[in-house]
Parts: C-alpha cells; sequence; structure tokens
C-alpha cells in the first residue's frame, strides 16, 4: 500500500475514534498505537521495538518514566514518545520533560502527540548543553488527511522518513538543522509581505533590469514589492488546485487572483485597526476558502470584503450573501459559517480551514 493511503487510513480511524479517547491510557491504545503500528512499522506488542513507561531517571529525580520508547537494532531507544490525552492542547509545558528524558537517554528525537496532532523535535547544544528545540521540526495534524480533498504535501513526505525500515536519525537531523534555518527564513519573508522594509525593496530592485537608483525608489516600489508577493502566494494556491487535477478552475482562479492582487495589496496594507492584520496569512485564508467552494460555485462569484473586525467571504458582491467570516487576530483566529447559529470555531492555524469543508459547502448551497 502507497504510504500516504497508509496515512489516511489511519487519519480516519483517529477521526471515528477520537471521541472514545478520554484519557491518556485510551489515546495510547486507541489512536497512538494504531498510528506507530500501521503509520510507521512499529510493533508495538514486541518488547524489542516498542516500550512503555521507558525508565528515564536522573540524579535527583527517580521514577521518570518516558510514555512510549521506540527502540533501534541495539535496544536503546531511538524515539521518546511523550502522550497527552486527545481532549488535551498541546502547549510548552512537556518540552521540560522531553528535555530531561533526552538528557538520560540515547534518544536524539522526541515526539509530543494526542493522538491527532504530531510534533517531532530535535536535539541541540546550547552553552554546552543539551536541550531539545522549543520549536517542533515537523507537526502532523492527521484530522487533515482524513478529508476527502487531502493531498500528499510536504509533511508527509518528510514523515516518512520515520518509518522503521527507513529510519536515519543522522539524516533527520540534518533535515532538522535545515529547518530552523529555513522556518527563519520564512518568518523574515512574511514581515516583508506585511511591511516589506527598504533594504529588502533594494534588494529586489538591484535585480530589476531597470535603472532604479535615484532617490527614494525604494519607497515608491514597496508597495509593488508587496503586491508581487501577494501575487505569487496566489498563483502557488492555483497550482496546488491544477494539480489536484481541475486545471479549468485553477487557471479561473489565477486569472482571479492577478486581477485583484493590487486590491488585496491595499486592504492588506491598510486594515490593522483593532488588530486583526489582513497579511499574507489572512491572504492565504481567504483563497483556501475559495478553493474549497470552487468545487461547487462558479468562482467569479466569489470575491471577499475586509472590515477592521473581519473578512467576509461573499458571494456576487453582495455582503448580505456571505458565506462565513473570518477573524484573524495576532492572538487567536476563528471562521464563522453563515449558518444561522453565530458559532464562532477556533482555529489553530489556517490549514484547520479544510477540516469544515462540509460546513462551508453547506453554507453557499443556498445561493446556488
Amino acid at each position: 500500500m502507497i504510504f500516504f493511503d497508509q496515512v489516511k487510513q489511519i487519519a480516519a480511524r483517529v477521526k471515528e475514534y477520537q471521541s472514545d479517547a478520554q484519557n491518556e491510557a485510551q489515546t495510547i491504545s486507541y489512536l497512538v498505537y494504531p498510528f506507530l503500528k500501521d503509520v510507521l512499522g512499529y510493533d508495538y506488542a514486541s518488547p524489542k521495538e516498542v516500550v512503555r513507561e521507558f525508565g528515564a531517571d536522573i540524579a535527583g529525580k527517580k521514577g521518570e518514566k518516558v510514555d512510549i520508547a521506540l527502540l533501534g537494532e541495539d535496544a536503546n531507544p531511538v524515539i521518546l514518545i511523550e502522550v497527552k490525552a486527545c481532549t488535551a492542547t498541546l502547549g510548552n509545558n512537556p518540552l521540560v520533560q522531553l528535555t530531561r528524558y533526552v538528557q538520560n537517554t540515547p534518544a536524539r528525537i522526541c515526539i509530543l502527540t494526542n493522538g491527532l496532532v504530531y510534533k517531532f523535535f530535535s536535539e541541540k547544544y546550547e552553552d554546552n548543553k543539551l536541550s531539545i528545540d522549543t520549536e517542533p521540526f515537523l507537526e502532523i495534524d492527521l484530522l487533515k488527511y482524513a478529508l476527502n480533498t487531502a493531498i500528499e504535501d510536504e509533511p508527509i513526505k518528510k514523515l516518512q522518513k520515520f518509518r522503521k525500515k527507513d529510519f536515519d536519525v543522522e539524516e533527520i537531523l540534518g533535515a532538522a538543522e535545515d529547518f530552523k534555518y529555513i522556518n527563519a527564513m520564512k518568518e523574515f519573508l512574511k514581515k516583508q509581505l506585511d511591511n516589506p522594509e527598504d533594504e529588502f525593496v533594494k534588494v529586489v530592485l538591484k535585480g530589476l533590469p531597470f535603472d532604479t537608483r535615484k532617490k527614494n525608489m525604494g519607497e515608491k516600489f514597496a508597495p509593488h514589492v508587496k503586491q508581487a508577493l501577494v501575487e505569487i502566494i496566489g498563483e502557488r494556491v492555483a497550482k496546488r488546485i491544477a494539480a489536484a487535477g481541475d486545471l479549468e478552475k485553477s487557471q479561473s482562479l489565477e486569472d482571479e487572483i492577478k486581477t485583484n492582487a493590487a486590491t488585496e495589496a491595499e486592504v492588506a496594507s491598510t486594515v490593522d485597526e483593532e488588530g486583526f492584520a489582513i497579511s499574507e496569512e489572512a491572504i492565504e485564508a481567504v483563497y483556501i476558502i475559495k478553493a474549497i467552494l470552487a468545487e461547487v460555485i462558479e468562482t467569479g462569484r466569489v470575491s471577499h470584503k475586509a472590515t477592521t473586525a473581519y473578512i467576509s467571504i461573499i458571494i456576487d458582491e453582495r455582503v448580505s450573501k456571505w458565506v462565513c467570516r473570518l477573524m484573524l487576530s495576532k492572538r487567536s483566529k476563528f471562521v464563522q459559517p453563515a449558518d444561522g447559529s453565530g458559532e464562532k470555531i477556533r482555529l489553530e492555524s489556517i490549514n484547520d480551514i479544510y477540516k469544515y469543508k462540509e460546513i462551508l459547502l453547506q453554507s453557499v448551497s443556498r445561493y446556488l
């Protein structure tokens, strides 16, 4: 069976059984063990491959136990797993535990999971002290892959390297190191999308086949740099739709993106009065919703209107015909479907929008 198909099967199982896993033990039995067996290829019934409550005692602290240890061929742990109940939100507190475990075992990689989300952390040396990175180098949200629209993306390709038969710790740690630099670059580029810095604009201008050395040219071209970045993001979203096989919708969406890119950039630079920023993230969220709705309605009928409080996804440019509202602040993210309930659904990330595809399609059905 193709690896991605195995992931989708487990994702469907997780979606079905998550309500039955009310505590940590049930989460391990119903959700984590099947993932270890069918996705990563570990026999959780074999003490030579998987050990529960693995001892990780340190000086002055006895009784330290790792929830699950995955063993290598030499019977030493290669991956340590800290499990929380699937009803719990994964925070940063368990990282202290994981750091202690890494310091006292040969394992160099840790996983923090609630059976729904898997966060992968690598060891690091800082000031000659061993610990783990505070940011995961890989994060897998299984519920995302339970959707019919799920596609094989980069995280899935990285996850494949964790299969028992493919596991190479040095290769994975090297990739994790690369992730640190790539992630820092992404954060920098996100900032440039929101508000291009003068030095960044100058670098872009240097690559143009024009004379841009005149005074204040950086200030003049900053909006154009921003618009170019917006268009790139939109074009990539359209290409994802094309990769899924719908070339007609992809072309229609790409044309719409190019037409509206200047408007997007203008809105992004002005609507931020109450902390609700129309940024790269918000623009991507809008196009995720448009891509979902493209299954049932012409993309030319779908647009959006921004206010200081939210972004409305609307039909036929009429605010009364709204499908949902996005509320994306620096502190929280919500989507409110137009189903009459007034309920606001909290999002951990904009990718969570995919989880509510059916709700969005139901909301737009009244306008078909």
